[in-house]
């Protein structure tokens, strides 16, 4: 858990739980020995031999006096799959094998640092992939935060909705975000938006079609919450390496590309909810390659 501040706004890395993925699921476009090159405690080696990859799934609250604001809410429900009514099973493709049965533990993140759901009056997502949409409900089907009012791009409402999506994308969005629409309580939101005076959107797209990220202008600083735009720090030496779920891979490293070279120049701060450690850092350049930097806690 990790915290910095900028002007009046406190942005603070939660995480849900932590997975290890077979690196062949994770980014099957890369060699474990290319990994090794990047960085050789990358990996945790099986008995077996094989190479796993260990992954954060996180979540952002970002704080002011005005509002209490969640960015994404993990892998929660999905990870114990009980639904408030039954269910298809997932076929095991990607990275849905891993997340069943897994421990998570938002909740008790969020009360660590004093909120409880009622607290949140606004929730963000970044994406329609289920680690960023589990906590939406709870058991019994209500929403887990109460007060709030939960956001999504339009873009991925109607691409997760078509039926050319896989089935267990649909399946996802039917559960776990539709019942808040139908609550009244989902606002689909433009690519482009003022949500707060110092808090609008930016189309990333690529990982989906209407991935959204925050940036956050206060204090003389920015931040930007980039969702699953950067997933691991190899990608920002490297934009061109593709993550399993990007779904679009030619247009996720143009935007990769874009938002590495703009949050170097003009020193930025990115939040990622996957990156290792708190996932709060810089990208930075030397004479040889853009690298990350971990951002120290500060307010």
């Amino acid at each position: 858990m990790q915290k910095i501040v900028i002007g009046s706004v406190e942005i603070i890395s939660l995480t849900d739980t932590e997975l290890d993925i077979p690196l062949h699921v994770a980014f099957p476009d890369i060699r474990a020995e290319q990994w090794f090159a990047y960085d050789h405690t990358a990996l945790t080696p099986s008995l077996t031999g094989e190479e796993f990859l260990h992954m954060r799934v996180g979540v952002f609250l970002v704080r002011s006096p005005e509002y209490v604001f969640l960015v994404d809410t993990g892998l929660g429900l999905v990870a114990t799959t009980t639904m408030p009514s039954p269910a298809p099973a997932l076929p095991p493709s990607g990275l849905a094998q891993y997340f069943s049965g897994v421990p998570v533990r938002l909740q008790e993140e969020l009360l660590a640092v004093g909120i409880k759901p009622e607290d949140v009056d606004t929730v963000f997502l970044t994406h329609a992939h289920r680690d960023h949409y589990g906590w939406n409900l709870t058991n019994e089907g209500d929403p887990f935060f109460p007060n709030a009012r939960y956001m999504l791009s339009r873009t991925d409402w109607e691409a997760f909705q078509h039926p050319a999506m896989p089935a267990p994308l649909r399946w996802g969005l039917e559960h776990f975000v539709s019942p808040l629409s139908a609550r009244g309580m989902l606002d689909l939101v433009p690519d482009k938006h003022q949500l707060f005076p110092e808090i609008r959107t930016l189309p990333t797209p690529g990982h989906t079609p209407g991935h959204m990220s925050l940036l956050i202008d206060a204090g003389g600083q920015q931040v930007l919450i980039g969702g699953d735009a950067f997933v691991h720090p190899l990608q920002i030496s490297d934009v061109t390496v593709s993550f399993t779920s990007d779904m679009d891979r030619v247009q996720m490293t143009m935007t990769r590309k874009h938002l590495r070279e703009w949050l170097c120049q003009d020193r930025i701060i990115l939040a990622s909810n996957h990156i290792p450690g708190s996932g709060i850092g810089r990208i930075l350049h030397d004479a040889h390659q853009y690298f990350w930097q971990e951002e120290e806690s500060h307010s």
